[in-house]
C-alpha cells in the first residue's frame, strides 16, 4: 500500500488516505508480435490457458495460380489480444514469450467487440473493407509524446513504410524539418 504525502509544495491540501491498486476481473491487453508470428503467438497463449484472440478471417483468394479458394487474413496483423487477470498478466511479464511483447494499457472491450463485428462481416460479405488510413500531409499537428511533446507544426511529408511523418517545428525561432512517428501526431482542428 501507498500512502500520499502531506501537502505537496504548492501548500495545496493533499488528505491522508491509504491509496491501493485493485485490479479485479480479466481485462484486455496488446502483444504486438514478430512479423508473421501471429498465430504462434496465439497458440502459446492457449497453451498457458490464456484467453486469446486473433481476428482472422477467411477472404477469397483473388490472382492467378492461386491454389486456395480462401486464404486466411488477419484483421490486426502483428498484434494478439490476451484477456487475463492480475495474476495472469503478472505470468505474462515474468515468463514471457518469445515472439511478442506486451504492450502498457488495457484494451477496452468495446474495442474487441467491435473486432469481432467485423470478422461477422466479413465471413457474411466475403470480403474485407479496409478503410484508407487518414493522411497528415500539409495539415497542422499536435505532437502528443517523445521529445517534441506539445509542440505543434506543419507535415510537410508522410513515410507510411516507416511510420514516420516530416514535420515543420519552429524551434529556437527556426524552422526545422523533424521526424516524428505517425502515432504521435494529432491534426489541429480549428
Amino acid at each position: 500500500s501507498f500512502q500520499n504525502p502531506s501537502p505537496n509544495r504548492r501548500n495545496r491540501e493533499m488528505p491522508n488516505t491509504v491509496v491501493e491498486e485493485v485490479v479485479t476481473g480479466k481485462q484486455w491487453y496488446a502483444m504486438h508480435t514478430r512479423s508473421q508470428h501471429d498465430k504462434v503467438v496465439y497458440q502459446k497463449l492457449v497453451r498457458r490457458n490464456i484467453t486469446a484472440f486473433l481476428p482472422v478471417t477467411n477472404v477469397p483468394c483473388k490472382g492467378r495460380g492461386c491454389k486456395q479458394t480462401n486464404r486466411p487474413v488477419s484483421l490486426t496483423p502483428g498484434y494478439v489480444f490476451a484477456q487475463c487477470d492480475h495474476d495472469e498478466l503478472q505470468s505474462l511479464k515474468d515468463r514471457r514469450i518469445p515472439d511478442a511483447h506486451l504492450l502498457q494499457g488495457i484494451v477496452e472491450d468495446a474495442c474487441i467487440e467491435t473486432l469481432r463485428k467485423q470478422m461477422e462481416g466479413v465471413q457474411k460479405n466475403g470480403h474485407l473493407i479496409v478503410g484508407r488510413p487518414v493522411s497528415f500531409v500539409h495539415k497542422r499537428v499536435h505532437i502528443t509524446d517523445g521529445p517534441f511533446v506539445d509542440f505543434g507544426g506543419l507535415v510537410l511529408r508522410e513515410n507510411r513504410t516507416h511510420g514516420t511523418a516530416t514535420v515543420e517545428l519552429q524551434i529556437w525561432g527556426q524552422t526545422v524539418p523533424t521526424e516524428v512517428p505517425l502515432q504521435h501526431l494529432e491534426e489541429i482542428t480549428v
